[in-house]
């Protein structure tokens, strides 16, 4: 979906918010909606936009805390798709920390199942609460998570800055 803004306000707007005011209105619409619509809305996304959105996927979820960071990668390994759609958009933006980060990330999470013989969907953001070796090894991953983020948000920006029109109809 291509959105509309001032030349003025596109060149002026720092990374992270450039990225989202390029995905918001996609996002906003799958919200709550059924799998079968977030198919379709990205879908009609071209290659660009989709990696956007996921990366979004994937940060807006997982930035507030360790656990839910812990919990959201846990539920992206589990959803059909989402985990392939994360790594394609980092791969889409060449972004080998946050692919590295991404699978050191799925290896601990399955290691930490496979030992306490649950499975993804039992992940609970309360288990760091009740394991404190878990919760300092998510926490690491986690600071990790949030550096690498910054330098992701300059990634896509710059594409989107090096590629206006495939996002952004400026006025």
């Amino acid at each position: 979906m291509i959105v509309t803004m001032t030349k003025e306000k596109f060149e002026r707007l720092e990374d992270e918010r450039l990225g989202w005011l390029c995905v918001e209105q996609t996002l906003m619409f799958v919200r709550g909606r059924d799998a079968e619509v977030k198919k379709q809305a990205m879908g009609q996304l071209n290659d660009a936009q989709r990696a956007a959105c996921m990366f979004r996927v994937l940060y807006d979820h997982a930035k507030p805390s360790a656990a839910e960071f812990y919990a959201w990668i846990a539920y992206l390994l589990d959803t059909p798709g989402y985990w392939d759609g994360v790594r394609s958009a980092a791969r889409f933006f060449a972004d080998e920390d946050m692919l590295k980060l991404l699978e050191e990330s799925k290896a601990g999470i399955e290691l930490e199942c496979r030992h306490r013989g649950i499975t993804l969907q039992q992940v609970s953001m309360s288990d760091l609460q009740a394991n404190e070796e878990l919760d300092r090894k998510i926490n690491a991953l986690y600071e990790r998570f949030l550096a690498v983020s910054e330098q992701s948000h300059a990634r896509i920006a710059d594409y989107i800055r090096s590629n206006p029109s495939t996002f952004v109809h400026l006025t």
